[in-house]
């Protein structure tokens, strides 16, 4: 029974990579998103509104990952954060965090910026420029990834 069980689970985990490659997010992404999901706030804001940024962030993944990743964007570049001043430091922030940080909606992807659109029906530029070397994946701020759960934690 175990292999049988096993075999299933398998299956199953087979079939929710399978869904979020449809969709355009790729698995490791959609795990890391999942983990900020349930993970502390990185910026000074209320709960409300980091859950407001966090689900604008999966949005854009869901909907813009698998073209910007084919256009050549790199994970750091879309989902990136800086480790030491994830809200206030803009040079090591991804253009997912970007986009959500000012409220815009992704328009559109190509090689050398995200199209996005303001609130106020503005069409802006997030250009791909190199981010400095304390950018990391979001998910994987030190220190944060070890607090999952204890409240907010600001510059980890």
């Amino acid at each position: 029974m175990k292999t049988g069980s096993a075999a299933a689970v398998r299956k199953a985990l087979s079939l929710e990579a399978a869904i979020e490659q449809a969709r355009g997010l790729r698995h490791e992404i959609g795990q890391g998103l999942d983990l900020l999901a349930r993970g502390p706030r990185l910026w000074p804001v209320d709960g409300p509104t980091w859950e407001g940024v966090v689900a604008s962030v999966v949005g854009f993944a869901e909907r813009w990952d698998g073209q910007a990743h084919a256009a050549g964007w790199s994970d750091i570049e879309l989902f990136g954060l800086h480790r030491f001043a994830a809200y206030a430091n803009l040079s090591g922030m991804g253009a997912a965090f970007l986009a959500a940080r000012g409220g815009y909606a992704a328009i559109a992807v190509d090689p050398a910026a995200i199209l996005v659109r303001s609130q106020a029906g503005s069409v802006l530029r997030i250009r791909r420029l190199p981010l400095v070397d304390d950018a990391v994946l979001a998910w994987k701020i030190p220190g944060c990834a070890n607090r999952l759960g204890r409240g907010a934690v600001y510059n980890c």
